[in-house]
């Protein structure tokens, strides 16, 4: 709830919510301005332009929910609402461990920047523990998410 709550104090915030039936929420996904992220402003510095960066934050789906096409869907949607007259790159961090959702984002045109960053994350356990992920960049045409 607080990277939701965040996100939402973010002007020009797209966050999307994948819903099954009138309440449940089995997917979502969350894009803010890279400028509004210090944190990612910091480690894209030199490597892309973040004032015309967008930050793909967020996404998650639920197991039961997976492997049908609704975290790539989630992705062409914000892909699709980014204001192209101001931001001109999409950016994202991936584990490095190069799985399934490493290639899912490769197939929808994002790039490998080489740029890593280490990450703490709570666990579903409540445990903390640290992973490393890897920036991916795409360059946002006039229709992206329309291929």
């Amino acid at each position: 709830m607080g990277v939701l709550r965040h996100a939402l104090e973010v002007p020009e915030n797209i966050t999307l919510l994948a819903v099954k039936g009138r309440s449940r929420v089995v997917g979502f996904g969350i894009g803010v301005p890279a400028k509004a992220e210090v944190g990612i402003r910091r480690a894209i510095m030199g490597l892309l332009p973040a004032q015309q960066t967008w930050y793909l934050s967020e996404l998650g789906v639920l197991s039961g929910f997976r492997k049908n096409g609704l975290g790539n869907e989630l992705i062409r949607r914000r892909l699709q609402l980014i204001d192209r007259e101001s931001y001109s790159q999409a950016v994202l961090r991936v584990s490095s461990s190069r799985d399934h959702v490493f290639d899912m984002y490769m197939k929808l045109g994002f790039e490998d920047t080489g740029c890593y960053m280490e990450v703490a994350s709570r666990r579903l356990n409540g445990r903390v523990a640290t992973d490393r992920r890897v920036f991916l960049s795409k360059v946002l045409g006039p229709r992206d998410g329309d291929e």
